[in-house]
């Protein structure tokens, strides 16, 4: 939080801060998962945000079925 509160009011030449982080936590609403605010809370003028797309890391690593994992990446509108 500290380096988004100093980077966003730094006048950047050749480059852009972008706050970088991974989909929601599984079964939890985007509107409340911690991270994503964290993300919206950076000031950037950039979000980029990944999912895990082998089922290996969904399975091993995320320890969430295939369905859960496509409605973490889902996008609502």
């Amino acid at each position: 939080k500290q380096f988004f509160a100093q980077i966003v009011k730094s006048p950047l030449k050749n480059a852009r801060a972008v706050a970088f982080g991974s989909t929601r936590r599984p079964n939890t609403l985007a509107s409340k998962d911690e991270n994503l605010k964290g993300l919206i809370s950076s000031g950037t003028e950039i979000v980029t945000i990944f999912g895990k797309t082998w089922d290996l890391h969904v399975k091993d690593v995320l320890r969430v079925g295939l369905d859960e994992n496509l409605k973490m990446i889902q996008v609502n509108k």
